[in-house]
C-alpha cells in the first residue's frame, strides 16, 4: 500500500511541477521536483523487491557509482553533439531516450571496468576497510 502511495505520489508531483529542463537546472519548483524523486525511488525499491532477479539489472545496481560518476559526458554528447539523437531528445521522444539511456549506461559500464582495472579506488573498490 506504502509502495503504491509512493509511486502514485511521485507520480502527480512530477506532473504538477511541470516539464523540467535538465540541461539549465530549470525546475518550476525544485522542492517538488526533490519530493517526486525521493517518494518514486522509494516507491521503485520496494516493487523492486517482489521483481524476480534479473541479471542485467543485478548488473547495473551493482555498478550505480561508476553509472553516477561517468553518465554526463555521454548523456551530453548524445544531447549536443549528434544530431540523430539531439533533436528527437529535444522534443522528448521517450523511445529516443530509452535507447541513449541504455546506451549510456553500457559505456558507463565499459568506462567503469577499465577504470576498476586501471585505478580501483577511483571507483570505490581496492579500498582498506574502515575500523570501527
Amino acid at each position: 500500500m506504502l509502495m503504491a502511495a509512493l509511486l502514485a505520489g511521485g507520480a502527480w508531483l512530477g506532473l504538477v511541477n511541470g516539464k523540467p529542463d535538465y540541461r539549465a537546472n530549470y525546475y518550476d519548483h525544485p522542492g517538488l521536483m526533490y519530493l517526486s524523486a525521493l517518494a518514486t525511488c522509494v516507491g521503485i525499491s520496494m516493487l523492486a523487491q517482489y521483481i524476480p532477479r534479473c541479471p542485467a539489472l543485478s548488473y547495473v545496481g551493482r555498478h550505480t557509482l561508476g553509472i553516477l560518476l561517468l553518465h554526463k559526458f555521454p548523456v551530453l554528447v548524445f544531447q549536443k553533439v549528434i544530431p540523430l539523437t539531439a533533436g528527437p531528445l529535444e522534443r522528448g521522444s521517450a523511445a529516443v531516450g530509452l535507447v541513449v539511456t541504455g546506451v549510456c549506461i553500457a559505456l558507463c559500464c565499459g568506462a567503469e571496468y577499465i577504470l576498476a582495472r586501471l585505478t580501483p579506488w577511483a571507483v570505490g573498490r581496492g579500498l582498506p576497510e574502515k575500523e570501527e
